[in-house]
């Protein structure tokens, strides 16, 4: 179970953009030839018969609060009303801090062996060999990574067996193109199949991911978009930007763990900068997201390495800074280079497929052909750009979509509740300050 338990904390962090820890650090001694992730939940019949809204989810502690879970705690705050009995699954932490979730001492956590009840519930089932959970005929399950999706759909099939009824659809928010994150291997093949479920409604994070499916002839049968919005928490310093002086200052999205941010293109493209560009040494170089050892640049100096940071730290460092670089090779957007813009600095990305973020505000930089000799020579465009005019990347706009808005908006809400058959009282519950 050790071995298991290391290797579910060593996916988690890959998957959902995780840092890693040093008490993760445990290598397995043999090999594990099973998908870990995918261990069945377990069901035992619940007395009670009430509707209920449960989250699938895999962690809830503070350091995994990165953009994936932060949004899948949005929606499903966002789906639920306050009067309805509702229960969170953490599927793969045995315990969890649960400070990624507002108001969380508002919620009563509850072990595997206990009765049904009703109310707000939490169940930490990250480790549940020889476990069961209740289940209820009327239980609704929200996927929100493609293993959640793949037990969640076994769970509905306990259901049908179980009650001999067609069990609500499956909810699961599809948030990229999750194969991807694979090479072609067992997984990549098992979370390609969640995809193809017949009981299953879609909520796709942005159109361009949506248009990707489309243009991958991956057809949902039932789908709701939403489009990302800027997080309220960072919104509030926005009437500072004009206020606040743009500092020589590069911030970079900066993640060894997760291959598609390109880690290695982006230090490597900076080492190039570094020793081409002449007045390189007058920039500060500041990598944002992920901790690790600090790497010296050609020209001298160092990049400095800020790891995961408060959403005020973030903020502070965006007013100040006047270039930003976020790589993400995948059709999902990603928040940083949206975030970025907002705060007036010029960004560089990367195009995929039929992604291509300039099209979304004029101080978005999408590289085509994505290598580090690119990336120094457009980095380098744009440190000049802004040497000569300091106000170069001020005061533009986002086009195609509105960014810069109140809060992240699931305007299909009530439209979803009633494809569920929930009653549409209002879904009063907010996440508030998460990104």
């Amino acid at each position: 179970m050790r071995r298991a338990f290391n290797y579910f904390k060593k996916l988690i962090r890959k998957i959902f953009n995780i840092r890693p820890s040093f008490e993760d650090e445990d290598t397995l001694s043999t090999p594990v030839y099973q998908i870990m992730e995918t261990s069945p939940i377990n069901c035992r019949p619940s007395e009670h018969a009430e509707k209920r809204l449960n989250l699938l989810i895999p962690a809830l502690s503070i350091r995994y609060a990165f953009g994936g879970i932060n949004t899948a705690i949005d929606f499903f705050l966002q789906l639920i009303s306050n009067d309805e009995d509702v229960r969170i699954i953490i599927t793969e932490e045995a315990t969890s801090d649960l400070l990624a979730l507002p108001d969380s001492k508002n919620w009563l956590i509850v072990q595997t062996n206990q009765p049904d009840r009703q109310g707000k519930l939490i169940v930490c089932f990250g480790n549940r060999n020889n476990k069961t959970i209740p289940v209820r005929k009327g239980d609704i399950f929200v996927a929100t990574a493609w293993w959640t999706a793949y037990v969640g759909e076994a769970i509905l099939k306990w259901q049908q067996q179980q009650w001999r009824s067609i069990p609500a659809p499956l909810v699961y928010l599809v948030q990229d193109f999750e194969p991807g994150f694979y090479r072609w291997s067992s997984r990549y093949s098992m979370s390609l199949s969640t995809y193809y479920y017949d009981n299953l409604i879609a909520i796709i994070n942005t159109k361009l991911l949506s248009d990707f499916f489309k243009k991958n002839d991956i057809n949902f049968n039932h789908s709701y978009i939403f489009e990302p919005s800027l997080n309220k928490t960072l919104s509030l310093f926005l009437p500072s930007k004009d206020k606040i002086q743009k500092k020589k200052r590069i911030l970079f999205y900066g993640r060894p763990s997760v291959e598609r941010n390109a880690f290695e293109i982006l230090v490597s493209g900076l080492q190039i900068w570094s020793h081409q560009y002449s007045r390189s040494r007058q920039w500060e170089v500041f990598s944002l997201g992920e901790s690790y050892n600090v790497i010296g640049l050609d020209n001298g100096a160092e990049i400095q390495v800020k790891g995961k940071l408060s959403l005020h730290e973030y903020a502070g460092l965006m007013l100040t800074s006047a270039i930003g670089a976020s790589l993400m090779i995948s059709p999902h957007p990603s928040y940083p280079p949206l975030e970025m813009a907002a705060f007036d600095m010029g960004v560089i990305t990367n195009t995929f497929s039929n992604k291509n973020l300039s099209d979304y505000h004029s101080s978005i930089y999408s590289l085509e052909n994505l290598t580090p000799e690119n990336f120094a020579l457009l980095l380098t465009q744009l440190c000049s750009k802004f040497e000569k005019d300091n106000n170069c990347f001020r005061n533009n706009s986002f086009t195609g979509f509105d960014f810069i808005g109140p809060e992240r908006k699931f305007n299909f809400i009530k439209e979803l509740r009633n494809d569920l058959n929930l009653s549409n009282k209002t879904a009063t519950i907010r996440a508030h300050g998460i990104k």
